[in-house]
């Protein structure tokens, strides 16, 4: 539990009711369960949270703080009793102000943005009627996926679930949590695998995550300003400026977080492990690789998470100390002790520190480790492109070509790109002419290649098509390119030597009088030029095109070459 704060006022006032209540399932005498929720302008999540919760629960409380979409008529087709409440800058008062209107035995507390998850049908019911339920009820995972794609999440537990009338009221402005009337320690809180919650909240859409993040530095801010004692506001204010990409101003805020820590005693608070795991990844944002591997220092064995070994592994990285990195990364991800109960980043334990030890074995001549790490990351990120590339590249290093291509096309054919698509490419061009392969090449062709200007790679795959001996297509290449490229020598000259070398010089000579048409033409074009004009017997226009190529080459030497001289060239 996190430590006690000094006080706690009401804010805010209810409107009233506007729904009736509809229990779906429970005793005529009294319901067994409430699923108390609080909503502002949810109308894109709600239908899924209520539709997710209204099987599991007795009746639904839903206290709208201000919509003026259509939530409040979606929460009504559910069946939801409906409060309204005037909205005063505190989260738990909005709250507590539907605790005050639950019926029920239990409560359950959820946000519109949340997604009920049941092991199988019923399982709640039987959490809150099993014969050995505890006193004070039960923690659930709170899944939250992040990024641009949401294919990576992070888990915290939160009390969840437990039992009403029991003097239980939710403190805190922001990132509120129920506090029990006395003091409990985790573990008279039992966690459980049947119920877990989904939270969709932090998915990027439109402005959602400025509008949030504002709206979250306010109430952090003030809460720092109404109890400067609390550690936990230093910590949330601190997480709260690393979302923001400003962890200049989170570090000072998650030290004195810590400092706060030690003053106390070094309690058992459920975020204590946090603070040390967000400062030192503020730390290594900001370059500090010491400050880093002093917050980890600082930390007791019992507050070392994945997440902090993974910001430590990375230091002894840059710092290039590889020994004490693969040391700390391997604990990250074997060690079970690490991976913490109130927030965790799943991908910290699992294919981050996999894929940073592909990199450092890489680096250390380990080819076949580095390979069997990126393996072993792809089981648990199958879909992500860094972990595609890492493999793909690994296995080619190792000869593996047909796993190396594989892997490639995988990374190829997937949604995310992120750039790593570009170097997937270039890491397949490189293998196929390394092994002779012009059908691989012209699939890494077929999109942008890391290294690679578009010309290039039109000239590329015209030659991938010449070394299949496909005549046509490297002419309808060469042609396209000119076409997308008029004002490029390279491209319009490997087409003018395609034509030449099959006997096509009248078609050539277009060609290079095309590039006469762009501005500022290039000296060469008029050497070669000349070489053909000179080839065909156009003896005075060759000497025209020799003349000006001097005089932009600025080569006297040049300027006086005779035509046949230039006949002899070709």
């Amino acid at each position: 539990m996190r430590p006690a704060k000094k006080g706690s006022s009401a804010r805010g006032r209810s409107a009233g009711a506007s729904g009736k209540a509809q229990p779906t399932h429970g005793r005529a005498d009294r319901l067994l369960l409430s699923a108390c929720l609080i909503v502002k302008n949810e109308e894109d999540n709600l239908a899924r949270c209520l539709g997710s919760i209204k099987p599991a629960v007795d009746e639904i409380v839903l206290v709208d703080t201000g919509s003026t979409d259509r939530t409040v008529e979606i929460a009504a087709s559910f069946g939801a009793r409906i409060f309204h409440f005037t909205w005063c800058d505190d989260f738990s008062a909005a709250r507590n102000e539907s605790l005050r209107h639950a019926t029920g035995e239990w409560v359950i507390w959820v946000d519109g943005d949340d997604e009920l998850i049941e092991a199988r049908p019923g399982a709640l019911r039987e959490l809150c009627t099993a014969g050995d339920r505890p006193e004070w009820g039960y923690w659930a995972n709170v899944r939250s996926p992040y990024g641009d794609t949401g294919d990576q999440e992070v888990i915290v537990r939160h009390w969840r679930i437990f039992p009403h009338n029991r003097g239980i009221q939710f403190r805190g402005r922001i990132h509120e949590e129920p506090w029990p009337p006395r003091r409990l320690t985790p573990d008279q809180i039992s966690a459980q695998e049947a119920v877990r919650v989904d939270h969709w909240g932090y998915l990027p859409k439109g402005d959602l995550m400025q509008r949030k993040s504002e709206r979250n530095r306010h109430l952090l801010e003030l809460s720092l300003e109404e109890e400067p004692w609390q550690p936990l506001h230093y910590y949330n204010l601190g997480r709260q400026c690393l979302r923001e990409g400003d962890p200049a101003a989170g570090l000072p805020l998650l030290k004195q977080g810590i400092e706060l820590w030690f003053a106390n005693g070094q309690p058992n608070w459920s975020f204590a492990h946090s603070l040390f795991s967000f400062a030192s990844q503020a730390a290594l944002d900001l370059g500090d690789l010491q400050e880093v591997l002093d917050i980890e220092r600082r930390a007791a064995a019992n507050q070392v998470s994945a997440e902090l070994l993974c910001s430590a592994g990375t230091a002894c990285w840059r710092l290039d100390r590889r020994a004490e990195a693969i040391e700390r990364l391997n604990r990250a991800w074997q060690d079970p002790e690490v991976v913490r109960p109130h927030i965790h980043d799943i991908s910290k334990s699992t294919w981050q520190p996999l894929l940073m030890l592909s990199g450092l074995y890489d680096q250390t001549g380990e080819t076949e480790q580095a390979y069997d790490c990126a393996q072993r990351a792809a089981e648990f990120a199958p879909d992500h492109p860094e972990v595609l590339l890492a493999a793909g590249y690994l296995a080619g290093k190792l000869a593996h070509y047909e796993e190396s291509t594989g892997w490639l096309r995988r990374l190829l054919d997937a949604r995310r790109d992120e750039g790593f698509k570009q170097q997937g490419r270039r890491v397949l061009l490189d293998m196929a002419q390394q092994i002779g392969n012009p059908a691989l090449a012209l699939e890494a062709l077929a999109g942008d290649v890391q290294g690679l200007e578009p010309e290039a790679r039109v000239l590329r795959r015209a030659q991938a098509h010449a070394d299949q001996a496909n005549a046509q297509a490297q002419y309808d290449e060469l042609r396209a390119g000119c076409e997308s490229f008029p004002a490029d020598a390279t491209v319009r000259l490997a087409l003018v030597d395609f034509l030449t070398e099959h006997s096509y010089e009248q078609d050539a000579l277009n060609v290079l009088g095309g590039a006469l048409d762009q501005p500022n033409v290039p000296a060469v074009i008029y050497r070669r030029l000349s070489l053909l004009l000179a080839k065909v017997g156009r003896f005075d226009d060759a000497a025209n095109a020799l003349q000006l190529f001097a005089e932009l080459a600025g080569s006297a030497a040049s300027a006086a070459e005779r035509p046949a001289e230039a006949l002899s060239v070709s």
